[in-house]
C-alpha cells in the first residue's frame, strides 16, 4: 500500500477537481426547466413582434384612423355629413 501525501490548501481557496470526477448531469428538472423558460421567451417575444407589427403601440396611426381624418376635407359637399355619421358615438347619435 503506498500512502499519498495531500498538501494542504489554503483557507477559501477552491478545491481542484479530481482527475477521474464525473461531470455534471443535466437532469430532468432543469432540463424542462431551461426548455420552459425559452418556449415562455419565445411566445412573449412573438407577440410583442406581432403587436408591433399590427401598430398597437402607435397611438392614432392606421387605416382604422384614416376617416378620422378624412371626414372634413375642403370643398364641402353632401358627402361630409355622411362622413361625420359614420363616425359618430353609436347608431342612435346623429351628431355631426
Amino acid at each position: 500500500m503506498s500512502s499519498k501525501v495531500v498538501p494542504a490548501r489554503e483557507e477559501g481557496a477552491p478545491a481542484a477537481p479530481a482527475a477521474g470526477a464525473p461531470r455534471p448531469v443535466l437532469r430532468r428538472r432543469k432540463l424542462l426547466g431551461l426548455a420552459g423558460a425559452g418556449t415562455l421567451v419565445l411566445v412573449v417575444g412573438g407577440v410583442i413582434g406581432r403587436a408591433v407589427d399590427q401598430g398597437v403601440f402607435s397611438a392614432n396611426t392606421g387605416p382604422a384612423y384614416d376617416a378620422w381624418r378624412a371626414w372634413d376635407l375642403p370643398g364641402a359637399d353632401n358627402l361630409d355629413l355622411v362622413r361625420a355619421a359614420i363616425l359618430a358615438a353609436n347608431a342612435h347619435d346623429s351628431q355631426p
